[in-house]
């Protein structure tokens, strides 16, 4: 019992850990997004970002949230990881 227990309370640190960095990442990218000094050949160029996807997000700008910006036309799962990648480094670097 004892291990079930302790099993269980290492599985829901582990989501609850995910969700915390999905939220700060996810603060970072919108960051990122939202800065004015981003350009839009800024935005393409992050891999998987198509131009499309790029211009969408300017004109959407300030973007309020992470499901705002996946239910923006053209934004995929991919261009959104590589997005929180970006944004990462981009705020470290800055």
């Amino acid at each position: 019992k004892f291990v079930q227990d302790f099993s269980m309370i290492i599985r829901m640190t582990q989501y609850l850990l995910s969700h915390l960095e999905i939220h700060e990442a996810g603060f970072s990218v919108l960051e990122f997004l939202n800065n004015s000094s981003v350009s839009l050949q800024e935005i393409d160029a992050i891999p998987y970002v198509v131009p499309k996807a790029a211009k969408n997000i300017i004109d959407a700008r300030p973007i309020k949230s992470l499901e705002e910006l996946d239910a923006l036309p053209y934004v995929g799962v991919k261009a959104m990881q590589r997005m929180k990648i970006y944004a990462i480094e981009w705020i470290k670097n800055k």
